[in-house]
C-alpha cells in the first residue's frame, strides 16, 4: 500500500490537514482585518495571547510537540492485520488531555521485574496505533504477548495480589502491588489461579493465557504502573 494512502487512512493526519486549512483561513482574515480597521486583529491577539498566557507556559507548549515528536516514529506503528492478537485497552486520542496518566520516558520503579511468559510473540507493543477493536486512534497502555491458550502467566515480580476478577475489556485479570507503589496487571486470562490477597513471588503462576473480554486472539496483555500512570513495560523486562 502507498504511502498517500495509509496517510489518508489515518485520522491524525486528516486532522492536519484541516487544522492547517483553517490555520491558512484565520491568518487570513486576520491579516484582511489588520490593512483594515485592526479591530478584529487586535481582538484575535489578546485573546490569544490571554488563553495561552493563562493556563499554559510556552516552554510547556514547546516541551509537548517535541516529546510528540520524538515519540511519533518510535511508536508509530507499521501496517498490522487486525486478526494478530491483540486487546482494546487503548486510550482513544481524543485530545492531548489524553496523555494525562501516560509516561513514554523510563522512570524508577524500584522493582526488577521479568517476563510474565516464557514463550510468546509480542503483538503489540506500547503506544500509539489504530485499536483493533474500535479501528479509532489511540494510545496502547502495554505490552501484547501472543501465547497458545492456556499457557501458565508467572507474576514478574513479587508482591500482594489486590484484584483478580474480570473486565469488560481487560475480561479475567489479575492486578499485583509491587514495592513503591509499582502495579503489574496481566490481562485477557483464560482463568485465574491467584486470588485476592495472596502475597506472590516473581515466578509464580497467576493465571493462564486467554481470549476474554475485549481480544482477538489469545494473548496476554502486561501492562505497568507506577503512581497510578501507565509506562512502557518495554523498559523493566528484556522482550
Amino acid at each position: 500500500m502507498s504511502d498517500s494512502a495509509n496517510k489518508k487512512k489515518d485520522p491524525f493526519f486528516t486532522v492536519l490537514v484541516v487544522q492547517s486549512l483553517l490555520s491558512v483561513l484565520l491568518i487570513g482574515v486576520m491579516l484582511y482585518s489588520f490593512y483594515n480597521s485592526g479591530e478584529f486583529y487586535k481582538t484575535i491577539v489578546e485573546g490569544y495571547e490571554s488563553y495561552m498566557t493563562e493556563e499554559y507556559e510556552p516552554e510547556d507548549i514547546a516541551e509537548a510537540f517535541m516529546k510528540m515528536n520524538e515519540y511519533a516514529d518510535v511508536f508509530a506503528p507499521e501496517e498490522t492485520s487486525s486478526v494478530k492478537p491483540a486487546g482494546g485497552e487503548d486510550i482513544v486520542f481524543t485530545s492531548i488531555d489524553a496523555l494525562e496518566g501516560i509516561c513514554f520516558e523510563k522512570v524508577d520503579t524500584g522493582v526488577n521485574m521479568q517476563m510474565p511468559l516464557d514463550d510468546y510473540t509480542v503483538s503489540s507493543e506500547f503506544g500509539y496505533r489504530i485499536g483493533p477493536i474500535t479501528g479509532e486512534a489511540g494510545i496502547h497502555t502495554g505490552l501484547d504477548l501472543a501465547a497458545d491458550y492456556g499457557t501458565g502467566i508467572k507474576a514478574a515480580a513479587a508482591g500482594e495480589v489486590v484484584d483478580a476478577s474480570w473486565d469488560k475489556s481487560y475480561g479475567n485479570y489479575v492486578k499485583i502491588l509491587h514495592d513503591n507503589n509499582t502495579v503489574s496487571i496481566y490481562a485477557h486470562c483464560s482463568s485465574l489461579c491467584a486470588q485476592e490477597g495472596d502475597r506472590v513471588k516473581t515466578g509464580d503462576v497467576i493465571a493462564f493465557v486467554g481470549s476474554t473480554g475485549d481480544s482477538t486472539g489469545n494473548h496476554l496483555h502486561f501492562e505497568i504502573r507506577k503512581d497510578n500512570i501507565r509506562i512502557n513495560p518495554s523498559f523493566y523486562v528484556e522482550i
